[in-house]
């Protein structure tokens, strides 16, 4: 029995093992009883379908083998087996919540199946940062190493080799090159073993102990050959693995995912669709719908002295640039008076914003309330709808007007539009009108490449402190 195979073993049996034991532990915290052997067996008597249980252990091992975390991990983010572990213990409580309302086993009860997922996600959860964590420990004493070759020899393949040698945790006993030449041209060269040319592949296959060969070829140059190299690897069930920077791409990050069994590789330069997004819109729903009822009563006050001190709506409405470049109307309390964006031509030599934007630090279409609006940063508050409608997120790029984007100059500056804009960022808590139109895009820039739900959180927090300051408002 190989290394690998062991461990796949050892780790369904924890996984059997966690799930019998985060259930009694469930029990017991549910029914008020100490934890204790007998406690176990009274389960088992009290449920009286041992085939059930049976099912149940079969239900979540089958789980567990389809959403894949039996695979090698090695290449794996941590963040995604995480997000495995909890779709498996999802599914699994699901099942077992259907089954008991099918079965009638008074146990599996909403409060039972909630508190039990919430442990077995724990613990596997856990059990997985430990087990990785000793087989990185295993693999720097050279257990559970994969034998690889790379096929090419051009830099990246080199800086890959190099990777894989100073990650030892990875646990790969790098063979050696397969290439038609060495391509590499530099001191890193004679670290380059050549084990033979691309028509030799299949013969170094059959003479050496290959676990994996990763391939880096240049696709457009060497289509057929990397389509043989992958053939010759399937005959002999050796993994294929191929670099996925084959194209030479600046920011974007690569992810390979599944259409119908087609294997389809997304390039993304801004955070890409995945349960963090969620999160964030989850976010965006409770903290605006609260926002809006705690406001409400300022909300209609400010509204009605709108009314009263100048002729007009309360609100304007302002058609904004989106996510993706998608128009919407964006709202605010109105600032100015009636008509204020007709007389915006006759105000365009005298803009002070030194880019696409316009800005005037004594526009005199503000009203007197209005400015105490825009120094108070309530004008803005009715965004919180908007947020609420999901046309904005509370944190992210500035929604700018149609006439602003038609003024962009480099389209890198139109990145700002791969993520929903918000009602704070970086150039809110950094200055506001007192940063220029460059730095405002880069700042934009930055919180892309940059962001987190902890990012978001701690700008929502800076926030609060310029918004009573009103520093930089206009």
């Amino acid at each position: 029995m190989s290394n690998r195979s062991l461990f796949i073993k050892i780790y369904k049996l924890i996984d059997i093992l966690t799930v019998i034991i985060c259930f009694w532990v469930t029990n017991s915290i549910d029914t008020g009883t100490r934890l204790s052997f007998s406690s176990l067996m009274a389960i088992n008597v009290k449920l009286g379908h041992l085939g059930l249980i049976v099912f149940f252990l079969m239900a979540w091992h089958v789980v567990f083998s389809v959403v894949g975390l039996y695979r090698s991990k090695r290449l794996g983010s941590r963040y995604y087996e995480l997000i495995d572990i909890l779709k498996c213990t999802s599914v699994g409580s699901i099942i077992m919540m259907v089954s008991g309302f099918l079965f009638g086993i008074e146990i599996l009860s909403a409060t039972f199946i909630s508190i039990f997922w919430g442990i077995t996600s724990f613990f596997l959860i856990t059990g997985r940062l430990v087990i990785r964590r000793v087989l990185a420990v295993f693999r720097k004493q050279g257990i559970n190493q994969r034998n690889l070759v790379i096929v090419g020899t051009g830099q990246r393949a080199v800086d890959f080799a190099g990777f894989a040698r100073n990650k030892r945790e990875l646990g790969y006993n790098l063979l050696g090159f397969v290439d038609d030449r060495l391509y590499i041209k530099n001191s890193e060269s004679e670290k380059v073993e050549m084990l033979g040319n691309l028509h030799e592949l299949n013969n170094i296959l059959n003479s050496h102990v290959v676990d994996e060969v990763m391939i880096s070829l240049p696709i457009k140059s060497y289509y057929n050959e990397i389509e043989a190299i992958i053939k010759q690897c399937e005959k002999q069930g050796v993994v294929v693995r191929l670099l996925t920077d084959i194209f030479t791409v600046s920011l974007a990050k690569s992810q390979l995912s599944y259409v119908d069994e087609v294997p389809v590789l997304t390039l993304y330069s801004a955070p890409y669709e995945d349960s963090r997004m969620i999160v964030k819109r989850d976010l965006d729903i409770v903290l605006s719908f609260g926002l809006i009822i705690l406001l409400l009563p300022v909300l209609l006050v400010v509204a009605a002295a709108i009314k009263l001190t100048s002729p007009g709506p309360a609100l304007f409405i302002q058609k904004r640039v989106g996510y993706n470049k998608r128009i919407f109307s964006m709202l605010k309390f109105r600032t100015m008076i009636a008509g204020a964006e007709e007389l915006l031509p006759s105000l365009e030599e005298i803009n002070e914003s030194g880019g696409a934007t316009f800005k005037l630090k004594n526009d005199p279409r503000v009203t007197k309330l209005g400015r105490f609006l825009r120094r108070s940063s309530l004008d803005e508050m009715p965004q919180l709808l908007n947020v609420l409608k999901g046309d904005m997120s509370l944190v992210g790029p500035r929604p700018l007007p149609v006439r602003d984007y038609k003024g962009f100059d480099s389209d890198w500056q139109k990145r700002r539009f791969s993520m929903k804009p918000g009602l704070t960022c970086f150039w809110q808590i950094g200055g506001r009108s007192n940063v220029s139109f460059s730095r405002w895009m880069q700042m934009d820039m930055e919180y892309i490449d940059k962001w987190s739900l902890w990012l978001d959180l701690k700008i929502l927090w800076k926030t609060i402190p310029v918004v009573f300051s009103g520093r930089g408002a206009v």
